[in-house]
């Protein structure tokens, strides 16, 4: 599979290295399968459309913090999102207000890292 494009998102002060996930088929695939995320690092989903976005844990191997955004606007922050374990369904996650980016980074980074709603994303590279 093709590596992702990458940049630096500009959060509050923290800087943190993410893949890019923009076609169709690198958000479907996102994080599945992978062991973690290293520090400061995390996916960025872009969409071509701001809308209701929904989230699922299928595959996922470690809990994480996703966060919504909105025209380079922290809209929503959803923390500790656990990984399915043995045979239980994954759980989805609802943005309940529009986005058109959703980062996800390693549970507890959004807290620790002070992202909240109303927090500006800037892209740096």
């Amino acid at each position: 599979m093709k590596p992702l494009n990458s940049t630096i998102l500009q959060i509050g002060d923290r800087e943190i290295f993410v893949e890019i996930a923009s076609s169709w088929w690198a958000r479907m695939r996102g994080l599945f399968g992978r062991e973690g995320l290293d520090v400061n690092h995390g996916m960025l989903f872009v969409f071509p459309f701001v809308s209701v976005q929904y989230f699922w844990m299928f595959g996922m191997k470690f809990p994480i913090d996703i966060i919504f955004i909105r025209n380079g606007i922290v809209v929503s922050v959803v923390s500790n999102v656990p990984y399915p374990k043995g045979f239980a369904l994954p759980r989805i996650i609802c943005s309940r207000v529009s986005a058109n980016h959703v980062l996800e980074v390693n549970a507890g980074k959004a807290a620790e890292w002070g992202i909240k709603e109303g927090v500006r994303v800037v892209r740096k590279a």
